[in-house]
């Protein structure tokens, strides 16, 4: 028997496209008033690498719209793609992968997609949605893949998605929505940047501010529960430092161990009920944290350490029982340990990047919630960390982002 023919991606099914642009894509985007700029992109054409930002559930139906009428093939994580969904997106185009893919097969694929049928391709370099409207941190892939396709590459920067449903949250608001498409680097450029040239420019085109965009407008979410949960991001105290005592209920956030608090404007504001307000941004408060965060790590002082409850998946949404396992991480890196069996499994320091979370997870909107969750691949596997501690997964999230970036750099050192 010959060798078995791999499979190709599908081509974008040109009816199927049209009737989700016409019937499903309006009642997503109703009341939103999306608008599409574009910058520098008149000569853009397909095929090309569209890299756009990550920042809440409308993001892939935005991106679409903003390149229609172009057929774009989406690379999607295999665990946001239900198994009733493959033939639907298969009919668009889209392309299964694993999440952070760095496999030789869908770069196969996005090859033919640019080569042979001539379209453009697109995933997220970030990997994972944004915790506070910035935008996440992501790695040198992005770059590399595009000098290996060889094609031109722009970015679709998003405003308004990470608004309409913070993580943290989960409400709908109907925040107006914007995106730009923004030229990177055309074809003559990808062949004479460095890949470390064109990370850096990729980076600094992408960037979004929720928050920004939010007050430059005049944006109003005036939900009476707007703060709701907000206290898993904004977990450390900027008065007396305490950690996880922080809680949100409608539109207030407070210490449990000084008793200051702040309240969340209508337009994403924080102002304190009492004194000066240190951070009147969401994103200031965040980053003050990796600040601590980063410096407890370069000093050695950083340890974390939890019993948790683990479900390992071997590829889309399968997933097996739960059981329990210790997870742990320091600047050398993070482990995850199985009592029962005495298996452990190490991810050293820069193996981990871009770790995609979930506050509150459900498999779907009708089932029950897992928890907290940090998905921590390794080769084909990919186990899913229900923390069992309220507020650590923001931290340990962080301190996986510093710990990579502090490797990187002493790698380059």
């Amino acid at each position: 028997m010959g060798k078995k023919e791999e499979k190709r991606p599908s081509k974008q099914n040109k009816l199927l496209a049209a009737l989700l642009r016409a019937l499903v894509f309006p009642r997503y985007l109703r009341r939103r008033n999306l608008s599409v700029a574009r910058i520098g992109t008149e000569n853009l054409k397909p095929p090309f690498l569209l890299l756009p930002s990550r920042g809440g559930p409308l993001d892939y139906i935005v991106a679409m719209r903003a390149l229609s009428p172009h057929p774009l093939h989406f690379v999607l994580p295999s665990d946001l793609v239900h198994s009733a969904e493959v033939p639907l997106a298969a009919g668009m185009g889209i392309i299964i992968a694993k999440r952070h893919f760095r496999d030789a097969d869908t770069m196969r694929k996005l090859k033919i997609c640019v080569g042979e049928y001539r379209d453009a391709v697109a995933f997220f370099p970030e990997g994972r949605r944004t915790v506070d409207g910035t935008g996440a941190y992501f790695n040198g892939d992005a770059a590399r893949f595009a000098k290996e396709l060889g094609v031109p590459v722009a970015v679709l920067r998003m405003n308004g998605n990470y608004l309409s449903c913070p993580p943290w949250n989960g409400q709908d608001s109907k925040v107006p929505l914007y995106a730009e498409l923004v030229s990177v680097a055309d074809e003559e450029e990808i062949k004479t940047l460095s890949a470390e040239e064109l990370h850096a420019r990729i980076c600094e085109r992408i960037k979004t501010d929720d928050y920004a965009y939010q007050r430059a407008h005049a944006y109003e979410v005036n939900g009476a529960h707007r703060a709701d949960g907000l206290h898993r991001i904004l977990y450390q105290c900027p008065h007396c430092h305490a950690e996880f005592m922080t809680y949100s209920e409608d539109t207030r956030l407070w210490c449990a161990s000084c008793g200051r608090g702040w309240q969340l404007s209508e337009f994403g504001e924080l102002l304190a009920e009492e004194g000066e307000t240190p951070f009147s941004a969401v994103p200031e408060w965040t980053q003050w944290e990796r600040q601590n965060l980063r410096k407890k790590i370069e000093s050695g002082d950083y340890r974390f350490g939890m019993e948790v409850f683990v479900r390992t998946s071997l590829g889309g949404r399968r997933f097996s029982r739960k059981r329990k396992g210790i997870l742990t991480q320091t600047k050398e890196g993070t482990a995850l340990e199985f009592p029962d069996t005495k298996e452990r499994i190490e991810w050293k320091n820069d193996e981990l990047w871009g770790l995609h979370i979930e506050y509150d997870y459900r498999r779907s909107k009708s089932s029950k919630s897992w928890g907290d969750v940090a998905d921590l691949p390794k080769g084909d596997a990919r186990y899913y960390v229900v923390f069992t501690e309220r507020d650590r997964l923001t931290k340990f999230a962080f301190a996986t982002d510093e710990i990579y970036q502090l490797s990187l750099q002493a790698a380059r050192n």
